[in-house]
């Protein structure tokens, strides 16, 4: 077809008329579409990045604040400012994990540990939480008391691979009691534990 008939065909079409939405205006105005971060506000915020990688890469800094600390950047959102140090961190923390004393950690923190471990490729081993069970396999019923604990461990059970026993019944463990005390905590950390059964860290993460 030619181009003088495409024309012809156009202008033959009749004219579309696409309803308008009759919208409220803004309550903002247009405030956020004229906002730049001026030169002050960049400045700041380019010293606290630099303070937070300073205190990434810290040397003699203990690994388990380390570890703490990745955990809090990835949960605020920001860890993508710091990607490259926090990959180097972990594969030298991991490296010399089995040096360190697991003994003086509670749940919380081993569950953390394995967490975030397991999230960035790494093959943390599950039997870190054999400290936790009894000699026939049950994990111990004293850890239900701690509530931060079994949240630890309920989030870390669902980085769980085939084979993974413990974690199977880790699992299983934790979202029960979980689930039974949950009406007997107070209002934020109840809020908190309804959010994790509902959605756990692991199925929100952009990993």
């Amino acid at each position: 077809m030619a181009d003088s008939d495409v024309s012809k065909l156009e202008a033959n079409q009749p004219e579309i008329v696409r309803p308008m939405g009759n919208f409220l205006p803004c309550m903002w105005s247009d405030q956020f579409c004229s906002f730049s971060l001026d030169k002050q506000y960049a400045n700041e915020i380019e010293v606290l990045k630099e303070k937070v990688r300073s205190m990434l890469v810290a040397a003699g800094g203990k690994s388990a604040e380390r570890r703490h600390l990745i955990n809090t950047l990835e949960r605020l959102g920001v860890s993508y400012h710091f990607e490259k140090e926090i990959e180097d961190q972990l594969e030298n923390m991991f490296s010399a994990y089995d040096h360190e004393n697991n003994e003086g950690y509670d749940l919380k923190t081993i569950g953390l540990h394995f967490r975030i471990f397991r999230q960035h490729g790494y093959k943390m081993p599950s039997d870190v939480f054999n400290k936790f069970r009894e000699s026939n396999g049950e994990f111990q019923e004293s850890t239900t008391t701690d509530v931060m604990g079994m949240l630890s461990l309920y989030e870390a059970a669902h980085l769980r691979t085939h084979g993974d026993d413990i974690l199977d019944e880790a699992l299983v463990f934790a979202t029960t009691h979980l689930q039974s005390i949950v009406t007997n905590l107070s209002p934020t950390l109840a809020k908190e534990v309804v959010h994790a059964l509902k959605q756990p860290l692991h199925k929100g993460f952009p990993f």
